[in-house]
């Protein structure tokens, strides 16, 4: 929540509110962990190599219509 609360990140994301409060992070976390289970939203994190610290996340969705399509 603290990085996500800062006004440059809200600034520069799409869908990102500011300010940034509890409820915001609780459907979040709804959001990735029901698109992890269904297999369709997954988040990753992106750390340094050096220290392991986080410095951002990207998301991959995959369209349910073009599932099992070639």
């Amino acid at each position: 929540m603290e990085y996500a609360d800062n006004p440059k990140v809200s600034d520069m994301t799409l869908n990102i509110p500011h300010p940034y409060q509890e409820e915001d992070a609780i459907f979040w976390l709804n959001m990735a962990n029901k698109g992890f289970e269904g297999r369709l939203h997954f988040i990753f994190a992106i750390c340094l190599l050096q220290t392991d610290e986080f410095i951002g996340g990207i998301g991959l969705r995959f369209n349910e219509d073009l599932i099992g399509r070639n």
